[in-house]
């Protein structure tokens, strides 16, 4: 991604441009004591991102990718264990574009079938992490897809940063 750090603005930036398309989650708070800490500790803020478009957080980073980078018409292509993938194929449904997502072999059968049936094609891949990303590389090379990377994309980050805003 580079060493050049997000900035405040840019979190600010993309939130304003994603949220009519992600749900506002709720903040919570919860006692310590509840989760088996120390009562005298001040309560814990939990963010419910379970109740975001696809169950993650991820849909904000994916999000912000189709709206910000050009996608050709090969779609976009991302490798995921599962939350980015739906993200990426959630994303994609909604711009009308295609998606291929490169899953591990043992992705669980719930998570791929997540992936699909927001309409991506799900390609499963035997031999680890270093597979998995050659094969998504290869594809978009081979397709002209973009490449829509899970956690080291500027763009992925700026979405994602927007958790807390």
């Amino acid at each position: 991604m580079g060493d050049v750090p997000l900035t405040r603005d840019e979190i600010a930036d993309a939130h304003a441009a994603i949220a009519p398309h992600v749900r506002r989650t709720p903040v919570i708070e919860v006692a310590a004591a509840d989760l088996g800490l120390d009562a005298a500790l001040p309560p814990v803020a939990l963010k419910l991102e379970q109740l975001q478009h696809t169950g993650s957080f991820k849909a904000r980073g994916a999000v912000l990718n189709l709206m910000r980078r050009k996608v050709p018409p090969a779609g976009v292509v991302g490798a995921s264990g599962g939350n980015h993938g739906a993200a990426l194929a959630y994303a994609a449904r909604a711009a009308g574009v295609p998606a291929t997502v490169f899953v591990f072999d043992f992705t669980p059968k719930a998570k791929a079938d997540r992936i699909r049936s927001y309409g991506a094609d799900v390609r499963p891949v035997s031999g680890g992490f270093d597979a998995l990303m050659a094969e998504t590389h290869g594809f978009a090379e081979e397709t002209g897809a973009l490449l829509v990377h899970a956690f080291d994309q500027r763009e992925t980050l700026m979405g994602q940063g927007t958790v807390a805003r």
